[in-house]
């Protein structure tokens, strides 16, 4: 039974060769002309950079004036207060920073143990 498999095989192997016998399709036929050509794209020229020159001077950035020194020693960071252990234990994303942690839908919490 099994020869009878490489028999047809050889078979099918020996007529595409001597035949010409093609088993895949032919390629595609050319497309008709329609007349349109697509128009290169042409890009501005650009000036040329000349190569011994110093570069412009770059404009210096202008910063924010600094609040005064009263305004911000005037209001003290404030202070939280929480459990950090207890909300260590029960909140994976607890951060002792803020005393906050992350609930699986919504923004941060805080932790109120």
């Amino acid at each position: 039974m099994a020869r009878l498999g490489y028999l047809a095989v050889l078979m099918v192997v020996f007529g595409s060769v001597v035949f010409g016998l093609d088993w895949q399709s032919a390629p595609m036929s050319p497309m008709p002309d329609s007349g349109r050509l697509a128009q290169p794209v042409v890009k501005p020229a650009t000036p040329p950079v000349p190569i011994n020159q110093p570069a412009p001077p770059v404009p210096a950035l202008i910063e924010a004036p600094a609040p005064p020194a009263a305004a911000v020693n005037a209001q003290p960071a404030p202070q939280i207060a929480c459990n950090v252990s207890a909300c260590a234990r029960a909140y994976r994303s607890f951060l002792a920073a803020d005393c906050s942690y992350q609930p699986t839908g919504g923004p941060r919490r805080r932790c109120t143990k």
